[in-house]
């Protein structure tokens, strides 16, 4: 580009002789420098444009300068018929397909732009930049692989580059390669320190491996850097649920939501926490809420039906599981716990029980469970299934088994030997079990 308008400007100091165009090449090369507002600037180069006389390469400056100034105010559609007919002009115009590149994925065409960045760096390899812009739309492509090989290339041009080692970070990640993530975030912040969105997907790398106290210091600093950062709160609340430390996640979450009051995620999350501490009331609300932004947020949904059986509005715990087997892979224990919302709100279910998929093919343990309300297996069996050589594998087995046969008294009219199944699924102690928690609900309906 630096060529190009040194071209121009030799070009504009011959033609400023002629006085006939001494007033559009003034407007060309004040449109070429893109100084001032974006309107301003837009005026200049259409004058210019218009006027006529100018020479191609000229022209096609011109457009390139109009071009930036419509980026500069977001109207990007604009910018690539200014750069189409820039290229239109001067086919080996690499600037303007870079920007014309950049355009594209602005508008979220990142095939078009990556086509563009291709042209770019086939006319000059030599520019980082290039290589980056590339990187960036195969990556939202999902071409983590490729994008990676971008950035590579990228930085063998541009070495130190915090950028680029960050967007590389974002595509191992995810690859699933949250060691080489952190290896490149943790350049980054070398080179750039004090970047929080570095130190907030830093933290996510950590927790994809399980490092939940590296995660909860990099959500700390990104918070630090930037306290409206509404993200890291909600990430930070994310690692402190893993620690089973509720209380400081409705917390985070409270920031979240303070932050962004539209934050469906957070309001979600938020729930799901007022879910583990049992106060089903407040997990609803915040479901409701979560759901009324994000209506197809699967684990809402499914936890808010989940949360109506506690509360024994089965009708509609049974609407909300519905709802969820008809967008999610089908899954065994979901279908077990739609069959017994529809039964217990009224509604006769055993027949579509047997015919969902993984009920038909279930196999192992939770195919005992399934068998117990199919009539292929009684209480003896499951119980007997739900052991197991190892002690901590057997003791979450019968946590399920005890709940699941509290079930089935239930629905038998068994209201005694219900509730002594439902405590024996408390006393296993698997307080992380969804089994455990709708056990004591039940055992709360019913009067302890």
């Amino acid at each position: 580009m630096i060529g190009r308008i040194a071209a121009l400007a030799a070009v504009l100091a011959v033609a400023l002789a002629e006085s006939a165009l001494a007033g559009v090449i003034e407007d060309a090369e004040a449109c070429s420098t893109g100084a001032g507002a974006p309107e301003a600037v837009v005026a200049l180069c259409s004058r210019a444009i218009e006027a006529g006389g100018l020479p191609p390469g000229v022209l096609a400056v011109v457009h390139f300068g109009r071009a930036n100034a419509y980026a500069k105010a977001g109207d990007h559609a604009r910018a690539i018929v200014d750069l189409d007919a820039a290229i239109g002009l001067d086919p080996g115009f690499a600037a303007a397909h870079f920007n014309r590149a950049n355009a594209h994925a602005e508008r979220r065409d990142y095939a078009r732009a990556v086509a563009d960045y291709t042209a770019a760096i086939a006319l000059d390899p030599s520019d980082a930049r290039f290589h980056l812009g590339r990187g960036s739309a195969r990556h939202r492509q999902g071409a983590f692989a490729e994008a990676i090989e971008d950035y590579g290339r990228a930085l063998a041009l541009r070495p130190g580059h915090a950028q680029t080692y960050y967007y590389r970070g974002l595509s191992y990640h995810r690859l699933g390669l949250a060691d080489l993530a952190i290896a490149d975030y943790t350049e980054a912040l070398r080179l750039k320190p004090g970047d929080a969105e570095a130190h907030n997907d830093r933290a996510n790398a950590h927790m994809a491996k399980g490092d939940l106290d590296p995660a909860i210091a990099d959500y700390d600093a990104a918070i630090r850097l930037r306290p409206g950062f509404a993200h890291a709160f909600n990430n930070r609340g994310i690692a402190r649920m893993e620690k089973r430390e509720f209380a400081p996640a409705i917390a985070d979450f409270d920031a979240a939501v303070g932050l962004d009051a539209g934050y469906a995620l957070a309001l979600a999350n938020r729930g799901d926490a007022y879910h583990e501490l049992g106060r089903y009331a407040d997990a609803l609300a915040d479901y409701d809420r979560a759901l009324g932004l994000d209506p197809d947020n699967l684990s809402a949904l499914q936890f808010r039906g989940n949360v109506r059986f506690y509360l024994g509005r089965f009708r509609e715990a049974a609407a909300d599981l519905a709802r969820v087997a008809g967008i999610a892979v089908p899954d065994l224990y979901r279908d077990l716990w739609q069959y017994l919302a529809e039964e217990r709100s009224g509604t006769a279910w055993r027949d579509e029980l047997a015919r969902r998929p993984a009920v038909r093919f279930a196999k192992g343990w939770p195919a005992a469970i399934v068998g117990l309300f199919l009539d292929t297996a009684g209480p003896d069996q499951l119980l007997a299934a739900a052991r197991d050589k190892d002690p901590e594998a057997e003791r979450r087995r019968l946590c399920e088994a005890h709940f699941y046969l509290g079930q089935y008294h239930l629905l038998r009219g068994e209201g005694a030997r219900a509730a002594e199944h439902f405590r024996l699924a408390v006393a296993t102690g698997v307080t992380t079990f969804i089994e455990y928690r709708a056990a004591r609900a039940e055992l709360a309906r019913m009067g302890g």
